[in-house]
C-alpha cells in the first residue's frame, strides 16, 4: 500500500513539475538547432558579443533560481572553442572554485562548468553547460543558493531541458 501511495504522489509531482508539464515554455530561436525547455515563460532578447557575434538569449527567474540559455549561429569558417569561452566567462563573472568537465549525452558532446560566487552575502552555485551543433552553439546557465544546490529543477533543466531539433 505504501508503494502505491508513493507512486501516486510521485506521479502528481511530475505533473506539476514545470519541466515535465505540458505548460512548459520552449525557447527555440530561428538560428538555433536546439530547443530549450524553461520552467516558465522566459524573457527573450538579443545579445551581442565583443567580436560582433549575436545570440538569442532567454532568461527565467524562479523564486530562488536563475535559468538562462544563449544560442548563436556559427558557420564552418568560425573556430569555436567552447571550453576556453566558458572558462573566460567564468573569470569575467567572478566565479570561484571553477571546475570543468566534458562528456556526451543524447544531445551530443558538451562541456559542463561549475563554480560559485557570493551575491548579496549569499553563496550562489552556478552550473553552465554548452553544446556545439553543426550550425549553432548553445550555452545553458543555472544558478541557485549553494545551501539548496542542486535542486531537481536545476538538474532537469541542464539534463532534460535541451533537445536537438528534428
Amino acid at each position: 500500500m505504501n508503494l502505491i501511495k508513493f507512486l501516486s504522489i510521485y506521479a502528481m509531482l511530475l505533473l506539476v513539475n514545470p519541466l515535465h508539464a505540458n505548460a512548459q515554455s520552449i525557447f527555440k530561436p530561428d538560428n538555433c538547432e536546439f530547443n530549450i525547455s524553461f520552467p516558465g515563460e522566459p524573457k527573450v532578447s538579443e545579445l551581442e558579443f565583443a567580436n560582433g557575434l549575436t545570440a538569442n538569449k532567454a532568461e527565467y527567474f524562479g523564486k530562488e533560481s536563475y535559468y538562462r540559455a544563449e544560442c548563436a549561429s556559427i558557420n564552418n569558417t568560425e573556430l569555436l572553442n567552447l571550453k576556453a569561452m566558458m572558462m573566460k566567462q567564468a573569470e569575467l563573472d567572478g566565479l570561484e572554485g571553477v571546475g570543468i568537465e566534458s562528456g556526451e549525452d543524447t544531445v551530443g558532446s558538451y562541456y559542463k562548468l561549475r563554480g560559485y560566487k557570493t551575491i548579496d552575502g549569499r553563496v550562489v552555485t552556478f552550473k553552465i553547460k554548452s553544446y556545439s551543433g553543426v550550425n549553432s552553439f548553445v550555452v545553458l546557465y543555472a544558478a541557485e543558493p549553494s545551501s539548496v544546490f542542486p535542486t531537481d529543477n536545476i538538474n532537469l533543466f541542464l539534463s532534460k531541458g535541451i533537445t536537438l531539433r528534428k
